[in-house]
């Protein structure tokens, strides 16, 4: 179709959980500067404030799981930097 799909906020917060625990593990800063990059993308843009919750995608409906993997990915992304908004934004 020559177009790219919705990004998947729920595969984001698997990507911050995994980046975070490799910049741990391989001191590898390129890791923790990508896992906050998508941390921070997760709080700006994927937030749905009118649903109090993180839909899968863009537009989409908001799943409990999904948001545990997201609001698991913002925890490890505020213990990597110590950024308070990420953890506003988890609780």
């Amino acid at each position: 179709a020559g177009e790219n799909l919705p990004v998947s906020h729920e595969i984001t917060g698997y990507a911050v959980s995994a980046l975070a625990d490799l910049s741990r593990r391989c001191a590898d800063s390129r890791f923790a500067a990508a896992a906050l990059h998508s941390a921070r993308y997760l709080c700006a843009e994927a937030w749905d404030e009118s649903a109090s919750a993180f839909p899968f995608e863009r537009g989409g409906p908001a799943y409990f799981f999904d948001t545990g993997i997201i609001i698991r990915g913002l925890l490890k992304a505020w213990r990597l930097s110590g950024d308070p908004a990420f953890l506003d934004r988890a609780v």
